[in-house]
């Protein structure tokens, strides 16, 4: 089968993410300048995914979530796509998902200083003293998502090391080490 570039680049999106909002599927197709046109607007989207859902058995809709094989929706993987697209302004440069349990996404934005390396994980109470066990590089950014809607008391992050709380609006705000 014959697929347009656009259809191509959200296959792959699909097949990297496993599931995905629609919109987030709409700020990562509209942000890709790669693409001819310089983005896909959101009814194009919408007509290429019920596009793929016919030729390509993987693709399933949902609803606002779409899924590529037997993936069911991760309530933080979802975040960890939120976080990189408000980080990257909907134009991450790379991105995959890890095979990590606490690690759930890591991004590349590029910006005036050059790449920058970013990382999603979930942060658990419990498993607070493996922090610094993450298998991460010296010069990558690591971004928790809290359990609960709310920071933890007393912690003391590594350098380089956020929290990202979810605001009522759907944004985030980044707190560091000193921040709390």
């Amino acid at each position: 089968m014959m697929l347009s570039i656009q259809q191509r680049y959200l296959l792959d999106v699909l097949k990297c993410l496993g599931c995905a909002r629609r919109e987030q599927l709409y700020r990562l197709a509209a942000g890709n300048s790669d693409l001819p046109g310089g983005g896909t607007k959101s009814n194009h989207v919408d007509a290429m995914l019920r596009q793929l859902r016919y030729c390509i058995g993987e693709v399933r809709l949902d609803g606002e979530l779409v899924y590529y094989g037997r993936s069911s929706p991760d309530a933080q993987r979802l975040e960890a796509v939120d976080v990189m697209l408000e980080l990257t302004d909907g134009k991450p440069m790379d991105f995959h998902l890890d095979q990590s349990e606490d690690l759930l996404l890591r991004f590349t934005l590029e910006s005036e200083g050059g790449l920058r390396l970013f990382g999603v994980a979930r942060y658990r109470v419990q498993r607070a003293h493996l922090l610094t066990a993450l298998p991460v590089s010296r010069t990558e950014r690591i971004i928790f998502l809290a359990d609960k809607a709310e920071l933890p008391y007393g912690l003391i992050l590594p350098y380089k090391h956020f929290f990202a709380l979810r605001q009522n609006n759907g944004t985030h705000r980044f707190f560091g080490g000193g921040d709390q």
